[in-house]
């Protein structure tokens, strides 16, 4: 039986880019937040895998931490990961390591209390290069605008040291692998951004309402695991989603820096002296339907004239 394609985003809404967030990002995770977080246990292995390379004594941010899957990772607590996310249920499973039932007395007796913070992912609440590191991982996908999106790069640019700064970001992408039971609309209907070629999609995520009666829990299928019209029981909540081309977030990543004035690329003896702070692509790449960049800034000292 064929996937059914997800829908693309009504290019017709008469609100703004913060509204449309609200209601397709933000107020749908906050009622999703306990199914979804049962579904998210499992670290990607290349975020796992650049998280433990960290010099110890760091201390870094999860920009859009949802559950917070990603705090335990410290290196048996050589690093500290600090989770800002704007769900606030979301955070109160980040803050005790995405425990559901009595997730309170369990953390706090095991020691496992994480810290977290509400906010945003396009504002720094923070003095600039506050932190060694930032992850944000499936998270600036559900901004609307190109210009939020970059907003949202410059914000993880500006958190961490402009010495040594490292950042990781993952989206997910238009191509797809086999086992993914994402299939996005055909170009004629979806709503692709002009600058970049991406495809802005609604991502439902169903919830049975029997289900959860019965067993004390709701069961969520997220994607297209389930037919909500066959099942008279399901609410559907939509989710917006930018799908990235392959090329498009290593552009994102450069036009955010060069906009920042930074020089993007590494730090090398032929650059002209002029330069005193750039912005490295380490690697960047597709995984597993996902597009990831990481990126490490970097200045020397200028001699005066």
């Amino acid at each position: 039986m064929p996937k059914p394609a997800l829908k693309a985003f009504p290019s017709t809404l008469e609100l703004t880019p913060e509204e449309q967030e609200a209601q397709y990002v933000h107020q749908v995770y906050d009622k999703i937040a306990p199914h979804f977080s049962q579904t998210r246990y499992k670290p990607w292995p290349l975020i796992s895998k650049f998280l433990s390379s960290i010099a110890p004594g760091s201390i870094g941010i999860d920009s859009g931490t949802g559950n917070g899957k990603y705090l335990p990772l410290d290196n048996g607590g050589s690093i500290f990961t600090v989770g800002l996310d704007r769900s606030v249920n979301l955070l109160k499973l980040a803050r005790f390591d995405g425990k559901q039932q009595e997730a309170r007395s369990g953390a706090l007796e095991q020691g496992k209390e994480r810290e977290v913070v509400l906010g945003d992912a396009l504002d720094v609440p923070w003095r600039a290069g506050a932190f060694d590191y930032a992850i944000s991982i499936a998270t600036i996908h559900h901004l609307v605008t190109h210009d939020r999106r970059k907003k949202a790069v410059q914000s993880l640019i500006r958190a961490v040291n402009p010495n040594h700064g490292r950042i990781m970001i993952y989206v997910w992408a238009v191509e797809q692998d086999d086992l993914s039971k994402r299939v996005l609309p055909s170009t004629d209907h979806a709503v692709a951004d002009s600058k970049e070629g991406g495809k802005d999609v609604l991502v439902p995520w169903v919830l049975t309402e029997s289900q959860r009666a019965k067993n004390g829990t709701s069961t969520s299928l997220p994607s297209s695991e389930s037919n909500a019209e066959q099942r008279e029981d399901a609410k559907v909540f939509d989710r917006y989603y930018h799908f990235f081309q392959s090329w498009e977030l290593k552009a994102l990543a450069i036009e955010a820096a060069r906009e920042m004035g930074l020089h993007v690329g590494p730090s090398e003896p032929t650059l002209s002296k002029s330069i005193p702070q750039g912005m490295e692509i380490v690697q960047d790449g597709w995984e597993r339907s996902n597009l990831y960049v990481e990126l490490k800034l970097w200045t020397r000292s200028v001699p005066s004239s």
